[in-house]
């Protein structure tokens, strides 16, 4: 350009006369140069090289130095012009270097191209001024535009590339290159005929049209750069949300596999199908072209181990090595754990423990995620690939959520794989436990019992010696078993009392000693046992024995066999609690088959369905043989033996209902009956049993024939001492009666022959009286009393009591008083004996009744069938323990002495009579001070009163 401008200078003032044309083409140039198409930013084409051909081509060739001049100014110019408008609108693109080199560029590519292009042209015949477009000039003129043109986008491309812009640009917009570089050419060419044979107006308008010419492509390309950058911002518009609209079709599917994989691992517990889930769906996921599983194998976290894998050679599952993260879990931080990004193996220092090992199997990238269980650490899953990698955050999520559901489930697959072990094993103890209890239950012999649980101890546990040891109710040894041992082991008993056994006997619960060297009271039978457990048997809090077992090896005992162990002694527990129930039951059934053996009654049981279960031998007296009835059915034996119901003192209508009596579990209150069998009187009694083992009667057979015969001669012989004492005791009363009415009534001795008399007739009576009470308790007890009963009004029998024994009370200052409702029911009783019970009762108040006091009758009626009777005195009173006793035979209170003396048989016989009757008798205390007794009579019932007016 320098040496351009250098041949430019020009040689003589003939450009002087043209200074106005050079000035309108200098300023042409800049306004093109201002105003060029634009193709980028900071890039523009403009149209400055068809100014140059316009000024060369209108002026003669001699003016070429100083047209050169004014286009370079022009260049200046249009320099100047850009960078005041930059500094206006504060867009200051280049430094002040930077602009020089521009200013240098655009004078090089205005003044260049002119002048070579020019030297060219004339160098070819060209002819100027061009006033006219012949066929000579064309030639020329094509040689001119080409290389003008060819030296002018030359230089405007190295001006590119200097700048560092890319030159891509230029390609994409050819067409407006094209339109700058070729259209404004003929418009050009056309000025040349202008200037020269034009005039100044036409050449004036024609440069303002050239000028508009030169603007109006700026303004289009500017307007078509607007829009274009508005189109580009609308394409990378609507690409962001193509993108972003993959990115959340991308995430839906993310997470639709996500919830199909996590159904998928929902769906089993099985520990080998969760991991080929895993491990499947990993990849799927990720895209990831390996996948590896670490988990930890115990709870103390000591080492990760690589449980499974994919997509990785046998090298690394043979020796694999620990993930990067399993370094920060192991240094204990409390950090919270976070996935592990490697996004290129080469480049990042984090990975340089892994990098060469990971580069050999062609992973260049991966990821490790934490498997947090309750924020606890269990395992890491590593996802690889093959090429360096970069995460994005909804990827990294998407992992951890996959990776956090994966360490649950295999959290959980573990659980169930550990509890499925272990009710397995559970299982089979429990197999092995119910076989020990049928082989236990199928025996009741003590030794055999110990000898089968110490064999299943010995070979649940692989031990090769132990004893077993019982305990009788004394504390005392019962029972030894052993294996293992030699015959003298156990001789000496000091290793019971001061080793583990009697420690256990003490204590009452298992003891397990591990190494047998490091305990000093450890008392071994065998000097190579190294460790032993002892495990006492318990029912409740009562130490029925212990189980010794000793092994060789140190640690030989497990938790697990301590429990079995303890199992298998409460299964010995129920084992030998039913031996030792039958040995006792065995010794009560010997001993009960003595007692029904030797008893004089006859005894028959029957069960629940009438079948006769136990006869003991005297039932010979109903003239069985016990053998004949066991285990035969009531109605078997009626229908076999027509008698049979008639010898138990049945019907065959009662004993059928008795029998279904038994069958409904409803058995009736049954009183003693009596009945005769040939020459024998039998007595039988029903008793009931409700026990919980057992629902039956038993039958009690008595023979009552020696008991009866002997009541018969003590009624004979009763009858004949009464007989005997009544025949001189009638002759008194007659003695005494003649005595009376041979004394005459005037007589002074009649007074005292009356009184003497009357005592004497009084006395008799007494006498007659005690004897017939003698008499009718002896009948009363033997059950030969028959009750004269009738409709009886107590009245009657209270004026006729109270008649006997006035003169008596008169004689002792005493009132006898009867408080008896007028309204009271008739009594349905034997009137003569309940007028001996008023008699008896009235008299021994007298006895104990002071002077001037009274004995009072009362009677109450509450409504009921019995109507209760009274004899209040005011005497001393029946002391508390006398109260039940006192109408006992010949029982009389102690330290109190009435007025006369009694025989003891009063009251019994009182009692008897009110039991014969129904009813009761019973003293208690007056609140007055003295003694109440009180006894119940059966009242008339209403179709006796019925029975009693119609024979009225």
């Amino acid at each position: 350009m320098a040496a351009v401008l250098f041949l430019s200078l020009p040689h003589s003032a003939n450009w002087l006369l043209r200074v106005d044309v050079l000035l309108i083409y200098g300023l042409l140039t800049a306004v093109s140069l201002t105003f060029g198409v634009v193709l980028a930013d900071r890039l523009q084409l403009s149209s400055a090289h068809v100014v140059g051909m316009l000024a060369f081509l209108s002026l003669p060739f001699g003016l070429i130095g100083m047209m050169t001049w004014a286009l370079g100014s022009g260049g200046v110019l249009a320099e100047v012009i850009r960078v005041v408008r930059e500094r206006r609108s504060g867009s200051q693109t280049y430094r002040a270097p930077a602009r020089w080199w521009r200013v240098i560029f655009t004078v090089a590519r205005i003044t260049v191209p002119f002048y070579c292009a020019g030297i060219v042209y004339h160098a070819v015949g060209g002819t100027l001024p061009l006033n006219d477009l012949t066929p000579t000039s064309l030639l020329p003129l094509l040689i001119y535009s080409l290389l003008y043109v060819g030296l002018y986008i030359g230089i405007y491309l190295t001006e590119i590339w200097y700048g560092g812009q890319p030159l891509d640009s230029l390609r994409q917009m050819r067409a407006e290159v094209l339109i700058a570089l070729f259209l404004p050419i003929p418009f050009g060419l056309l000025g040349s005929g202008v200037y020269n044979n034009g005039s100044d107006v036409l050449f004036s308008v024609y440069i303002t049209g050239f000028a508009a010419l030169l603007i109006t492509p700026y303004a289009i390309s500017l307007t078509q750069r607007r829009l274009r950058t508005q189109l580009d911002n609308y394409r990378q518009l609507s690409s962001a949300n193509q993108a972003l609209y993959n990115s959340q079709r991308q995430r839906v599917a993310q997470f639709s596999a996500l919830n199909e994989v996590l159904m998928r691992l929902n769906g089993t517990l099985s520990f080998d199908v969760v991991l080929e889930t895993i491990t499947d769906s990993a990849l799927m996921l990720s895209g990831g072209s390996a996948v590896s599983v670490y988990m930890y194998w115990d709870d103390v976290k000591g080492a990760l181990a690589l449980v499974r894998s994919s997509g990785l050679s046998q090298r690394f599952t043979i020796n694999p090595p620990d993930p990067l993260m399993s370094q920060a879990a192991s240094k204990g931080t409390s950090a919270p754990i976070v996935p592990l990004i490697i996004s290129d193996a080469g480049q990042s220092e984090q990975a340089a423990a892994l990098r060469d090992l990971l580069l050999d199997e062609g992973k260049r990238a991966w990821i490790e995620l934490p498997l947090l269980v309750g924020g606890v650490l269990v395992g890491v899953l590593v996802l690889y690939f093959d090429q360096p990698h970069e995460f994005a955050p909804e990827t990294i999520e998407v992992l951890r959520t996959f990776a956090n559901q994966v360490a649950q489930a295999l959290s959980n697959a573990r659980l169930y794989a550990i509890t499925d072990e272990a009710l397995e094993r559970r299982v089979g103890q429990l197999l092995a436990l119910a076989a020990i209890g049928h082989e236990l239950t199928a025996t009741i012999d003590l030794k055999t019992i110990c000898n089968l649980v110490l064999n299943h101890a010995l070979d649940a546990t692989r031990s090769t010696m132990g004893l077993m040891q019982l305990f009788d109710e004394h504390d005392q040894t019962e029972l030894v078993v052993k294996r293992g041992y030699n015959a003298a082991t156990l001789d000496d008993p000091m290793p019971y009392l001061t080793g583990m056994v009697g420690e256990v006997r003490r204590r009452g619960e298992p003891i397990l000693i591990s190494n047998a060297e490091a305990d000093p009271q450890y008392a071994r039978f065998a000097l190579s046992a190294q460790s032993q457990l002892t495990v006492p048997v318990l029912q409740n809090t009562t130490l029925l024995g212990v189980i010794m077992l000793q092994n060789p090896q140190p640690g030989a005992f497990s938790t697990e066999d301590i429990d079995f162990i303890m199992q298998l002694a409460n299964q010995a527990v129920i084992a030998l609690d039913n031996a030792r129930l039958f040995r006792r039951t065995m010794e009560a059934r010997d001993r009960l088959q003595l007692i029904l053996n030797n008893v004089q009654e006859a005894i028959i049981l029957l069960d629940s369905t009438g079948t006769i279960t136990l006869a003991n031998p005297r039932a010979d007296l109903l003239g069985f043989q016990p053998e004949a009835l066991l285990d035969k059915s009531v109605l078997t034996l009626m229908e076999e033996n027509p008698n049979f119901a008639t010898v138990l003192g049945y019907t065959p209508q009662e004993l059928t209902e008795l029998v279904r009596h038994l069958t409904g579990g409803v058995m009736p209150a049954d009183e003693p009956t009596s009945y005769s069998l040939e020459s024998r009187y039998l007595a039988r009694q029903v008793i009931p049993i409700t026990d919980d083992e057992m629902r039956g009667a038993l039958l009690v057979f008595y023979d009552e024939t020696e008991r009866i015969h002997l009541a018969q001669t003590r009624e004979d012989v009763s009858r004949m001492l009464i007989h005997d004492l009544r025949s001189p005791l009638t002759a008194v009363t007659t003695s005494l009666k003649l005595l009376n009415e041979l004394t005459p009534k005037d007589s002074n001795l009649r007074p005292l022959v009356d009184s003497t008399s009357e005592s004497g007739r009084r006395a008799i009576r007494k006498i007659l009286q005690r004897v017939d009470s003698l008499l009718d308790v002896s009948r009363m007890e033997s059950d030969f009393l028959a009750l004269d009963v009738e409709p009886t009004p107590l009245t009657a029998v209270v004026q006729t009591a109270r008649e006997e024994l006035d003169p008596i009370a008169q004689e002792i200052n005493v009132t006898i008083i009867a408080e008896l409702p007028d309204d009271l029911p008739l009594l349905s009783i034997d009137s003569d004996k309940v007028e001996r019970v008023l008699l008896n009762l009235i008299d021994n108040a007298l006895k104990f009744s002071g002077d001037g006091s009274a004995v009072t009758i009362r009677a109450q009626h509450n409504g009921g069938r019995m109507l209760q009777i009274d004899v209040i005195d005011q005497g001393p009173g029946v002391p508390d323990d006398y109260k039940t006793r006192l109408f006992d035979r010949f029982v009389q209170v102690k330290d109190q002495k009435g007025k006369r003396r009694g025989s003891g048989l009063g009251l019994t016989f009182c009692r008897l009579v009110i039991e014969n009757h129904g009813g009761r008798i019973w003293v208690w205390d007056n609140p007055a001070g003295g003694s109440i007794f009180s006894f119940t009579l059966p009242t008339l019932k209403e179709k006796d009163k019925t029975k009693e007016v119609q024979k009225a």
